[in-house]
């Protein structure tokens, strides 16, 4: 596992900006594009509360349970609850800017479709982000796509909608990446 520091620290930092918009009423979490999972952990341990985490590929710590998620020519799938409706919450971190611009409409469709809450945590643009971004990327996991379409903050609101920003959480100076946070809500009809 190279770059586990690195990983867990990160994954302390998105806890506590998760943490602070997590419904009370929460039963599980889904961990849309979940990685090696060590974020889902961290958020499992930390809150309390199962997460479920899914990815188009297995590449997990297996602390965490697991379900596939598909791509096919007609978009992202993610297995329905097995049991109810919704699931709960759903996270996804850092992962937006690793999908085309055309492929992140869709599976935010997709989550909102199986997800009551969907909690969505992205880094803050700057040039050391697309640096830090890449080296990391190269070096955690080569087989993941660079497709560099991060997106301002203006970006992200006409994607999300303009009530979903949440703030900037700032990481300590020492910390390449600062974040904006996103909280939306499924509509009933969906």
């Amino acid at each position: 596992m190279k770059m586990l520091f690195t990983q867990k620290l990160r994954a302390r930092f998105v806890r506590r900006m998760i943490r602070l918009h997590i419904p009370h009423d929460t039963r599980e979490i889904l961990d849309i594009g979940c990685g090696n999972g060590i974020v889902s952990r961290r958020i499992q341990d930390g809150i309390g509360v199962p997460v479920i985490g899914t990815d188009l590929t297995d590449y997990r710590d297996d602390r965490v349970e697991f379900m596939p998620m598909t791509n096919t020519k007609y978009g992202y799938y993610i297995q329905p609850h097995p049991s109810r409706e919704k699931y709960d919450v759903g996270t996804m971190v850092d992962v937006y800017h690793h999908l085309t611009y055309l492929e992140q409409p869709m599976i935010l469709d997709e989550a909102l479709r199986h997800c009551r809450w969907l909690i969505i945590v992205e880094p803050v643009v700057n040039r050391v982000l697309v640096l830090v971004d890449v080296l990391a990327n190269v070096v955690h996991n080569p087989g993941m796509p660079i497709t560099l379409t991060f997106r301002t903050l203006d970006g992200w609101l006409e994607l999300f909608g303009a009530n979903s920003f949440r703030g900037l959480y700032r990481t300590p100076f020492w910390w390449p990446v600062n974040y904006h946070v996103f909280v939306l809500e499924s509509s009933d009809d969906e």
